[in-house]
């Protein structure tokens, strides 16, 4: 056997340079004889054992000398690649009877047994770039390392170490078991541990634990605790900067699970991937004792009730986390930490992202109490309750200055408060959290809600919070409060509820049956929900509170007398923007000091009566009144709080960087107080001078604007202040509003040849005695005070003889005078004259007149001005034609009216329709359009028409007025009327019915019904219907058969009998006598 005792602490003499141990020497073998040789010398240090790279086996090893001593290898696997020069060793180690020892750079790998076992002496154990592999221990507790030793005696320290694939089976502690003792490890990692309890490490009792820089991967555990379970209250446990990633538990606690312990700190570190078929993704803190969780362990509250001041941290704290975050963990309650009962207290630092359960997505407790403070929350995940945070049946709940963004669940995104005594919510922002619109009648009060936090039978106290554009389903865009007894409170004061949303009723608030206090808050921007505060039942006290652009309604109750109406000035309200210092006020903000302020220690922190909204009164946070550079500005209005020439009390000035000086959100140009903006002028010409459009600038917009104006045409380069006026252009060059124009003083538009001007008190020439310049030409206005003599006149007669035309010459010595008389002789005087005209100004002579057209001038009663007699075939009026009298059927006769008519193209009165004045007697053709009738005409009888003009008819006779007439056809005269209609009277058209054979009688005439027997010729046939008697016995039988008797009246004829024999009926034989 080869070995050397390389050295030791004290350097022992005996020490000298010999060769390392190879596989298949003895460890046991060299640790003995160095414990021999260091008691030789009486020394307690054993020195160090090398060991050279290779497999060195299975030997048990004790180590049970009171020496320290140090197994160094050549290489340990630290990770999950083989090394390639190791020193393996694969027996088991016993650290006994005080020993000190030290294991580094080597790789233990278990074969069915445990690695390493240390006994409950005051041992102490180091290890450091060791690798423990692949111990399986089925049916043992702590598979690669057990400790079971003396309190306060016993310790292992790991360092920079990887513990990989070890195995407790049914039992616990997969890589360390660990009773009485103390534990450190830095550095190192756990992964693929497996376990019932304590995938990684259980802590059974009496145990002081550390871990700095470590990592728990992939280990889990059939029961609770994936990585690490605590047992004992009287456990302490402190982790700093510790990764937790894809662990897992069937039971509870993902990472950890913590039954009990007297204090677990946990500081920096991050728990992602974590996941527990029961509650506590990451962390489960059980039932015993007092259970408190902390992340900010300087900040938390004390006793009944939180404060907002600093706190002592009391002795029994159970679980402290410090700058933690959560990512990604999963359980059924409690994603990333479930509390069953106890106080817990989560602040400063800690972070919790995606995480996932069925209820309280990132934090579930039940029972007890429950603080947070100072944390954040996002994207976490909830099907049922609490997409970040579930308190159900606490006694205590408290949230202060965190932040709820995007995460979700059925009820209660944010917070989801059910059967809590006392609920609180302070100076958080909830922002973007939804509820999903799903079944969650299970729950047994209806439809989702509570997009920011839900209260569910629990007592509310809401005060400075910020809900922005959170989504809550069926009710309650923001906050949603459902109560059995109608006596419990909720207390809203002092909220900013913007851009809220809800399908069903309240965007911003809805309240069943709870008694609500609500004042001092903003509601600006909700959507939909019926109206943004719904109350369904309970009572409502609001006052003072802001409402502004909610759709459709501010709210289904009373508003109160004191609210205000207006839009709020935010500073820099950005839809889908969580920025929260976009939501401060303005300091011209109508919600500064308007707030209910009932008395001093109401107001504002900066004494101030109380404003409304989430910056307002006592408990604002202080964070946003604090003055940083002493300009007597808070943060909340100052929006450069360490710049004292920066806040709303300066005015806006023009810079480079585009500051806003005042703080009104809006810098240089776009804020219309800037105080020394300069006015540019658009130049659209190039000729240095604007015109009327202009813009106050800080900086000059571009090349085309110029600091002068004045440029009335700024079009034209040539038009501008500095031009020179042009005369009678009508244009203003200088810009001046006035033009100079050439004199023109009787307004006719021509001026004299001398071209004067003068100054005009417009821009044009044409007001009186002013000329343009295209009048100039020709420039000969021979009488410049007479507006009708000018050039472009035309010469005219006048009494004057005026040259009108300026062409030199007047009146009849002017060839171009345009109003000159045409003259004719008028030879019968009668103002008429006849033949060639003569044209001049002036009559030639006298009787010369202005009018022609006398057909007879040697007739002064024939003239175009004589009245035309009609009928006289003379053409008086000289037209052409004659007026004859009308007779428009040639008859030789005219109507009594005297009508006339033009003879159109000759003066005679013979032709068709035309008489002459020797036809006009006598004048009564009563029908002038018809020849046939005149007085001359022979009356026709009959017709109805009166040919002779006389006014009667002459009608055939009808005595008995049967229509029918005698076949003398008589005439009688109609008196006073031209119709054959009365008594006694026939027309033309009855002539057909003649041969009455009894025009006295009305009843005899052709076609009546001839009465047998009678003797009578009713239808007027000269025959008469007799009955037949064929016996002439003057019996008839009774069938009353009658015969016709020919040629005469009498039925007295053989075979005939009279209607009187009628009878004698019942002549049973006719045929004999």
């Amino acid at each position: 056997m080869n070995f050397l005792v390389l050295g030791a602490l004290l350097a022992p003499a005996w020490a000298a340079d010999v060769q390392c141990l190879n596989p298949g020497d003895s460890l046991q073998d060299a640790y003995n004889q160095a414990a021999e040789e260091a008691g030789i010398v009486g020394s307690v240090e054993g020195g160090v054992i090398c060991l050279n790279a290779g497999d060195f086996g299975e030997e048990e090893l004790r180590l049970n000398r009171e020496i320290s001593i140090v197994f160094r290898g050549a290489g340990g696997r630290v990770s999950d690649q083989w090394m390639g020069q190791e020193s393996v060793f694969r027996g088991k180690v016993f650290v006994e009877l005080g020993s000190k020892v030290s294991f580094e750079d080597m790789t233990f790998i278990g074969q069915g047994s445990r690695n390493f076992y240390i006994s409950s002496t005051a041992n102490e154990v180091v290890f450091s770039g060791l690798g423990i592999l692949q111990d399986i221990m089925p049916e043992e507790t702590g598979a690669a390392v057990k400790i079971d030793g003396s309190a306060g005696q016993t310790s292992l320290t790991i360092d920079g170490s990887y513990f990989y694939e070890n195995s407790a089976g049914v039992l616990n502690g997969g890589h360390i078991w660990v009773s009485h003792a103390d534990l450190t490890v830095s550095n190192t990692t756990f992964s693929g541990g497996k376990a019932h309890k304590g995938g990684a490490v259980y802590l059974e009792e009496n145990v002081g634990a550390s871990f700095e820089n470590v990592v728990f991967s992939l280990n889990d555990t059939g029961d609770d605790g994936g990585a690490i379970y605590v047992k004992s209250a009287d456990v302490e446990l402190g982790l700093v900067d510790v990764e937790f990633s894809q662990n897992t538990a069937d039971g509870h606690g993902g990472a950890i699970f913590i039954k009990d312990t007297s204090g677990v700190i946990i500081e920096g570190g991050k728990f992602k991937l974590n996941e527990a078929v029961g509650n506590g993704g990451a962390i489960y803190v059980k039932d015993y004792l007092q259970q408190d969780i902390i992340v900010d362990p300087y900040q938390v509250p004390a006793g009944p009730g939180p404060g907002p001041g600093p706190h002592p941290i009391e002795d029994h704290l159970q679980l402290t986390l410090n700058g933690v975050g959560f990512a990604s963990n999963e359980a059924v309650e409690g994603g990333a930490v479930f509390v069953n009962s106890g106080r817990v207290d989560v602040a400063l630092g800690s972070e919790f992202k995606s995480n996932k359960a069925s209820d309280g997505g990132a934090i579930g407790s039940g029972n007890g109490t429950l603080y947070v403070k100072n944390s954040a929350f996002q994207n976490n995940q909830a099907s049922g309750l609490g997409g970040a945070i579930l308190c159900d049946n606490t006694t205590i709940c408290a949230i202060y200055d965190s932040t709820f963004t995007k995460n979700e669940a059925d009820i209660g995104a944010g917070v989801a408060f059910d059967g809590v005594s006392n609920a609180e919510a302070r100076r958080n922002l909830f922002c973007q959290n939804a509820v999903a619109q799903a079944d969650t009648g299970r729950w047994g009060f209806g439809g989702s809600h509570g997009g920011g936090i839900s209260f569910v039978d629990s007592v509310g106290d809401v005060s400075n919070n910020v809900f922005f554009e959170n989504f809550g389903g069926d009710w309650g865009g923001a906050v949603a409060a459902i109560v059995s007894d109608t006596s419990t409170r909720l207390e809203l004061f002092h909220n900013h509820f913007v851009g809220n949303n809800a399908f069903g009723q309240g965007s911003a608030l809805y309240v069943s049956g709870a008694d609500v206090s609500n004042m001092n808050n903003l509601f600006y921007k909700n959507v939909n929900g019926g109206s943004a505060i719904f109350l369904a039942s309970g009572t409502s006290l609001s006052n003072y509170n802001l409402f502004f652009d909610n759709t459709p309604a501010d709210t289904n109750t009373e508003e109160g007398e004191n609210s205000i109406f207006e839009d709020p000035k935010l500073r820099n309200y950005l839809a889908d923007d969580c920025t929260l210092s976009n939501l401060y006020p303005l300091y011209i903000s109508p919600l500064v000091d308007a707030g209910y302020t009932p008395d001093y220690d109401a107001r504002d922190l900066d004494g101030s009566q109380s404003d409304i909204g989430a910056w307002g009164g006592p408990e604002a946070d202080p964070n946003a009144w604090f003055d940083g550079e002493g300009d007597l500005w808070p943060l909340l209005f100052d929006c450069n709080d360490e710049n004292g020439a920066i806040n709303p009390g300066v005015p806006e000035i023009c810079d480079l960087l585009d500051t806003d000086e005042d703080c009104n959100n809006l810098a240089d140009d776009d804020d219309p107080g800037v105080s020394d903006a300069v006015t540019y002028y658009f130049d659209g010409d190039g000729d240095d001078f604007g015109g009327d459009t202009s813009v106050m600038t800080c900086d000059i917009v571009s090349d085309d604007y110029v600091l002068v104006t004045g440029d009335c045409n700024d079009l034209d380069s040539l038009i501008n202040p500095d031009a020179e006026e042009g005369i009678g252009d009508e244009v203003d060059q200088d810009c001046d509003g006035q033009e100079i124009c050439y004199l023109d003083e009787d307004g006719d538009g021509f001026v004299v040849d001398t071209l004067a001007n003068k100054n005009s008190d417009d821009v044009d020439c044409d007001d009186e005695d002013e000329a343009a310049s295209d009048q100039l030409f020709p420039p000969n206005d021979c009488l410049d005070t007479n507006a009708a003599v000018n050039p472009d006149q035309v010469e005219v007669c006048d009494d004057a003889n005026l040259d009108e035309d300026c062409n030199g010459l007047a009146d009849d010595a002017d060839p171009y005078v345009t109003d000159a008389s045409s003259w004719y002789f008028d030879g019968d005087g009668d103002g008429y004259g006849a033949g060639s005209d003569v044209v001049q100004c002036e009559p030639p002579d006298v009787g010369w007149v202005e009018f022609d057209g006398d057909c007879n001038d040697a007739n002064d009663t024939v003239n175009p001005g004589a009245t035309e007699l009609a009928g006289d075939e003379v053409d008086q009026n000289c037209d052409g034609d004659e007026l004859c009298y009308v007779d428009g059927d040639n008859d030789g006769f005219i109507v009594d009216t005297l009508e006339t008519v033009d003879s159109l193209g000759d003066i005679s009165c013979d032709d068709a329709g035309e008489a002459t004045v020797d036809q006009i007697a006598p004048t009564n053709d009563c029908d002038d359009s018809r020849e046939d009738i005149n007085p001359g005409a022979t009356e026709i009888a009959g017709d109805e028409t009166d040919q002779d003009c006389d006014g009667d008819e002459i009608c055939f006779v009808d005595t008995d007025n049967d229509g029918f007439i005698i076949d003398t056809l008589e005439e009688v005269l109609s008196s006073g009327n031209v119709s054959c209609e009365d008594s006694g009277e026939a027309k033309l058209s009855e002539l057909g019915n003649i041969n009455d054979c009894d025009d006295g009688d009305f009843d005899i005439k052709p076609g009546v019904q001839e009465v047998a027997g009678d003797e009578v010729d009713q239808n007027c046939d000269t025959n008469e219907e007799c009955y037949k008697d064929t016996d002439d016995d003057g019996f008839v039988d009774d069938s009353m058969v009658t015969v016709l008797s020919l040629g005469d009246l009498s039925c007295d004829d053989t075979g005939e009998a009279l209607d009187d024999e009628v009878a004698a009926l019942n002549d049973c034989n006719d045929n004999v006598f």
